[in-house]
């Protein structure tokens, strides 16, 4: 009985014994952890990946070009109206970005027009901006905003009204005589084809009158229409270009204008430019050269007396009387035979030397 208890006290001791060290698998603990405490392990974060740095080649850049500066006498043009005169702005300036003697200047509202003169005035405001610009070539175009009613104090006018075309054309009247009364030469652009099929049909119309008032007025009309149309007659994103070449020449919105687009609205204002900058570039040459004041014309004439001067003075080429023409050596000789040749040789007022 007493080796039964003795072993079972101990069985009972090994069983507590393994009930206490029962590894916890939660943590990896030994004996000392168990009986001192587990330290707290600090577990140190990785370090973020270092990014790679990506090296990308930088495309080589294209070299300044600086401008010409322009000359002080540079001819001035002058562009007014709305977003597509700005475009044509575009398109001048830079092709006679390399030319010192012309300079492109612009006034522009991309958003005004002939109806809605109550938003921005051309008629009222030109006077004043030729003033400050002092331009020696105006260029007008203004119509891409003017499909919509003309708003007089009562009801709206529309375009298809009879009353909304006298009324438009009473004010492009006086625009264009206010062009007139600047006595400088002066082109009105007209308008190009459009996505929209309804301005489209409008801007036709009022592309006759333009063309028609300003012609009557002294003006020159420059007609674009061709140039953005296909071969249909319709809008066309794209056409030939300055050089010839298919490009695109309009937003995808049909309504502005590419680079190229623009450069082609500069090739139409240049071939009718050309012609009034020669002229006026001739004028230009005839002013500078013209003398002022009253002009003496020195022209050789008979010699009646000379101071006694030597045989070899007289004989040198550098010996001559001021304002007398520059004539070669045998020239000269001939020029004094026919002078005195009604003079007997040998007598004292003949001084011809024979060679």
């Amino acid at each position: 009985m007493k080796f039964y208890k003795k072993h079972c006290s101990l069985f009972m001791i090994v069983v507590f014994m393994m009930a206490f060290l029962q590894p916890d698998y939660s943590h990896a603990q030994n004996i000392f952890d168990k009986i001192f405490g587990r330290k707290e392990q600090h577990v140190t974060a990785p370090a973020p990946p270092t990014k790679r740095k990506i090296i990308r080649k930088q495309k080589p850049t294209q070299p300044f070009v600086q401008s010409p500066s322009k000359s002080a006498d540079a001819k001035r043009i002058l562009i007014l109206g709305d977003f597509v005169a700005s475009a044509a702005f575009d398109g001048l300036d830079r092709l006679y970005a390399d030319n010192k003697d012309i300079v492109v200047l612009r006034a522009i509202n991309g958003s005004s027009g002939i109806v809605r003169d109550d938003y921005y005035n051309w008629a009222v405001m030109i006077d004043k901006i030729i003033t400050n610009e002092k331009p020696d070539i105006i260029i007008m175009t203004l119509g891409a905003n003017d499909n919509q009613a003309i708003q007089p104090a009562k009801n709206p006018i529309i375009q298809s009204d009879k009353e909304w075309t006298i009324i438009y054309q009473k004010r492009l009247d006086h625009l264009t005589e206010k062009l007139k009364n600047t006595k400088k030469p002066w082109l009105w652009m007209g308008q190009p084809s459009f996505k929209n099929n309804q301005l489209n049909q409008n801007i036709i119309a009022l592309n006759y009158i333009y063309k028609t008032t300003v012609e009557a007025t002294g003006g020159r009309f420059v007609d674009i229409w061709d140039g953005f149309i296909d071969n249909e007659g319709k809008f066309a994103l794209s056409g030939y270009d300055a050089s010839g070449k298919t490009a695109r020449l309009r937003a995808n919105d049909g309504i502005n204008f590419t680079s190229v687009g623009k450069q082609k609205l500069a090739f139409y204002l240049d071939k009718k430019l050309e012609p009034i900058l020669n002229a006026s570039f001739e004028e230009t040459k005839k002013n500078v050269s013209k003398p002022q004041g009253q002009v003496f014309i020195n022209l050789p004439h008979n010699i009646t007396h000379i101071a006694p001067i030597s045989i070899i003075d007289m004989a040198q080429d550098e010996k001559e009387l001021l304002g007398q023409l520059h004539l070669n050596h045998s020239e000269k000789i001939e020029f004094e035979h026919k002078k005195n040749h009604d003079k007997p040789y040998g007598r004292a007022d003949n001084f011809y030397i024979k060679p």
